[in-house]
Order: structure tokens, then C-alpha cells, then sequence
């Protein structure tokens, strides 16, 4: 069995752990508890090796660093989506969609790929979104507030403030 590989980057979100396969990058994960992210694996990779780094996470950490630094507003990191069904993969390409700095509701996510009725199911998906940033589910927001968000709301206020300049604004200000 092929290993699977760890790397973890300090933000100023906090740390986060990456995890890969050969396929592409398999999770993103904002750390609060190192023994509950490494419990957070997916099921079907836990008998595999850790190892750490490799050039799938390489090239990923590199993105990360570069978006938070503001000098990047795609990712061109290859993702493993083994495992997600026809509909999560219709999601994430739609988030993936999303441009840098702009918004879109859960229910306007959610008829965007032909399931208008199913508002709870794109927010539940997002909510446990395992590629976090690298699938901005941070540009879903509700129709009220923000919405949740995998890292939690102070981390998707954070993201999004960033992404529409208000951040910088805040510091010249």
C-alpha cells in the first residue's frame, strides 16, 4: 500500500496539516487537537504509512503560503476526490468557481448545480468540507451572516475580510 503523505504549515489561522496521496492533495485540516486530526483521516487511508512532505504538498504548502500572503487567488494543486460522490464533485467544482473575493449564498450554490431544494445538504457538505481553502467553502455564506465554515466563523470572517481587501484596508486605515 502506497504511503500517505503528511505536511503541516504554520498560518496565521493556525496550523494546518495536509495530507496526499499519489492522486493529489486528500485533506486539508485546521489542527486544534493533533490526536483528533490524525483521527480525522479517512477511513480508507488509516492503514496506510504517514510520511511527511512530498511534491504533491510541496507545490500545495507553497500555494497556501502564497494565498495567505495575498500574492495568489487560484490553486492549481492537483486534489484526490476518490471517494466523493458525482454531486460532491458538482459542488466542489462550483465552489472551486467561486472567484477570489466574491460570495455566494448556500441556496444559490445549491441551485447552481441543479439542486435548488437541497440548501441543508450543500451547507452540511461545506460544513464538513475536508479541502478546506483550497475548496473555498469560506465564499459560501448564508443569506443571514456567514454561515459555518470547517475551521470555524472567525476563521471564514478572517478568510473572507482578507479576499475583499478589507484586511489590508484595515491596516492602512
Amino acid at each position: 500500500m502506497k504511503p500517505l503523505c503528511l505536511d503541516s504549515l504554520e498560518t496565521p489561522l493556525g496550523e494546518i496539516w495536509l495530507f496526499a496521496t499519489g492522486r493529489g492533495v486528500r485533506s486539508v485540516r485546521f489542527v486544534t487537537r493533533r490526536e483528533r486530526t490524525l483521527a480525522e483521516i479517512p477511513p480508507s487511508r488509516k492503514g496506510r504509512e504517514l510520511v511527511w512532505g512530498g511534491l504533491i504538498l510541496n507545490s500545495a504548502t507553497r500555494q497556501l503560503q502564497e494565498y495567505l500572503s495575498e500574492t495568489r487567488t487560484t490553486f492549481t494543486v492537483r486534489l484526490d476526490l476518490a471517494g466523493f460522490s458525482v454531486w460532491e464533485r458538482s459542488v466542489i467544482r462550483a465552489v472551486r468557481g467561486i472567484p477570489y473575493g466574491e460570495t455566494m449564498t448556500y441556496a444559490q450554490l445549491a441551485s447552481a448545480v441543479g439542486t435548488p431544494r437541497r440548501t441543508r445538504r450543500v451547507l452540511d457538505f461545506l460544513r464538513k468540507n475536508p479541502l478546506a481553502i483550497l475548496v473555498p467553502c469560506h465564499r459560501v455564506v448564508g443569506a443571514d451572516g456567514p454561515g459555518y465554515h470547517v475551521g470555524g466563523r472567525r476563521i471564514k470572517r478572517w478568510l473572507i475580510e482578507m479576499e475583499q481587501g478589507q484586511m489590508r484596508l484595515a491596516l492602512e486605515g
